[in-house]
Order: structure tokens, then sequence, then C-alpha cells
């Protein structure tokens, strides 16, 4: 479920980026070709593509979508320092918010929570930062 919202958000981000960049939606950039790239490394579990990708496309629009698919591809070994860096990096992107609603270890969101429980059960204690 959690990859069809990343594709539809995908999409979605494209297609408006496409109307609103000079050319019109036939031209496609390199960053663009770029980010389509990195999502089928990253459907493929091409992580060593994808992350040659993710710096690639730094300062990219999108870029925040390879480095998402690298953290939710390695959730299980994740650091939380990794997963409260991306939350801070990102704060105001569709991807944090898709990050605290999918199931994700509890100490990975809140490394002080000490809870074993899963992400779902903790979402009312992870705050916005502003």
């Amino acid at each position: 479920m959690a990859l069809t919202c990343i594709k539809t958000t995908l999409a979605m981000a494209l297609c408006a980026l496409a109307a609103i960049l000079p050319g019109g939606a036939g031209a496609q950039s390199a960053g663009d070709s770029d980010i389509l790239a990195a999502k089928e490394a990253a459907q493929k579990a091409q992580w060593k593509a994808l992350e040659t990708l993710r710096v690639r496309l730094a300062g990219h629009p999108l870029e925040a979508y390879p480095a998402y698919w690298l953290l939710v591809g390695a959730i299980d070994r994740a650091n939380p320092a990794e997963v409260q860096a991306f939350i801070a990096r990102y704060k105001e992107g569709p991807l944090v918010e898709t990050l605290r609603r999918d199931p994700v270890p509890a100490p990975l969101l809140n490394p002080f929570s000490g809870e074993a429980s899963m992400r779902s059960t903790v979402s009312p204690k992870i705050e916005k930062s502003e």
C-alpha cells in the first residue's frame, strides 16, 4: 500500500513539475529521467544505483524521494538518527507524513520512547517541528 501511495504522489509531483517547467509536458530534463531511474532502482532493490542517483539529484525538487526509498529499503537496520535527520530535512514534504503513517518501529521515530510497539501506536507522540 505504501508503494502505491509513493507511486501516486510521485506521478502527481512529476505532472505538476512538467506543467510549470518551460518547454511543456513533452520536455523531460535529465533530473526527471534520473527520478524515474531512481524509482525503478528502488522497485528492483538496486540500492547502490539508487544511492548514486540520490547524490546526482541533490537540489532537484523531488530529491526527497530517492532518500526516502533508501531509508525505507533499509528500515530494518536504520539508525534512529538517520530517520530523525530525514524528518528534519524534509519536514515540509509529503514523505515525512508517509513515514509517520507507515509501520516503522517506534524507537526509530522516537529513539527516547523506549517502547517496542509499532509506529501506529506512537503517531500522536510524533510532533511536527515548526
